[in-house]
């Protein structure tokens, strides 16, 4: 008995490769992007995963993505800044002369007038701290009336100066000249009348004061603090160089003897150390003030500029503060 194969019978070949072309196109079909990936379908609400954008129904890259991203701009270049002069000079304005009181060369402080004035060559013109400018003539030698005794100072390396084209200020700052002139916008300002903390600077005059005595016809007589002070300005500068504000206050204690005796300090609040008050400076015989202040040599501490005019006479000084008080620099005085 013979068995004949039906005309419908599909042979083995053929249902193999039926089989091989449904597999790669199942395969191929789940190959494609899921919804919400990039290529593939957006999701029901109109939206894509992160960073991909739905259009026309696809999710594509957004057009503020680039495959090719800027670089960022290299750093900026900072400003050149100004190279300091190698030589500043503190000048006291002694109306037809300007003694030197003292300088920077280079990143050294020097105290010698003669010194100072020997690399102070080119433009003379000076900047005076109260405003305006004097022109410096030749160098001369400054001397104190030759017919008194006890001068505070002889002689004195400076300069001629010409003519004050406005008249005599009362400025405190007004005697002090700054060469080169540019290097007067760097000087800081006494201020009149500060805001101060009167019960702990009155605690540290009568601290200072104790044991103080002053001359008598009968010889001398203990100093009695009443407790008045007067507060005459402030000075706020850097004077150690720590990169924070100092303050001194310029103040005068009451006394029976004003103005030929009369206790005046120069009180000095750190920034270091508030609520800490040093006496950096004293005089019992001048009106000492701390009126200005500059950093000469760029070291980052202020040297102070004071006055001490008293009735006989006049003084300035450029002080530097060495820890506990203003060692004179340089100065410039005369008088009995």
């Amino acid at each position: 008995m013979s068995f004949r194969r039906d005309s419908m019978d599909i042979p083995r070949s053929a249902l193999v490769s039926a089989l091989l072309a449904l597999f790669v196109q199942v395969a191929c079909r789940d190959t494609k992007p899921s919804a919400g990936a990039e290529g593939g379908p957006c999701y029901g609400n109109g939206t894509c995963n992160a960073d991909l954008t739905c259009l026309s129904k696809l999710c594509v890259a957004s057009p503020t993505q680039s495959t090719n991203p800027a670089k960022p701009d290299p750093p900026s270049t900072p400003s050149p800044v100004a190279a300091k002069p190698p030589t500043t000079a503190v000048i006291l304005d002694d109306l037809e002369s300007a003694a030197v009181l003292a300088c920077s060369i280079g990143d050294k402080l020097v105290g010698s007038a003669w010194k100072c004035s020997q690399e102070m060559t080119g433009d003379l013109t000076a900047t005076s701290l109260a405003g305006g400018q004097r022109r410096l003539g030749k160098p001369k030698t400054l001397k104190c009336d030759p017919t008194e005794t006890g001068d505070v100072q002889s002689k004195r390396a400076g300069f001629h100066l010409d003519e004050a084209t406005s008249p005599q200020s009362d400025n405190l700052m007004a005697p002090f000249l700054i060469w080169p002139a540019s290097r007067a916008r760097d000087a800081i300002a006494w201020t009149m009348r500060p805001r101060v903390d009167l019960t702990a600077l009155t605690k540290s005059a009568a601290e200072h004061s104790r044991g103080l005595k002053y001359k008598t016809s009968e010889g001398e007589a203990p100093y009695q603090f009443d407790g008045g002070i007067e507060v005459r300005g402030s000075l706020t500068a850097d004077i150690d160089g720590d990169d924070k504000n100092d303050t001194i206050y310029s103040v005068a204690l009451s006394s029976d003897n004003a103005p030929f005796w009369q206790p005046r300090f120069l009180l000095a609040e750190l920034g270091s150390k508030p609520g800490t008050i040093l006496k950096v400076g004293d005089s019992f015989y001048a009106e000492i003030q701390a009126v200005a202040a500059i950093d000469l040599n760029g070291d980052g501490r202020d040297e102070v500029l004071v006055t001490e005019p008293y009735h006989e006479g006049s003084g300035s000084f450029v002080g530097r503060f060495n820890g506990s008080s203003l060692d004179r620099l340089g100065s410039w005085g005369c008088g009995l």
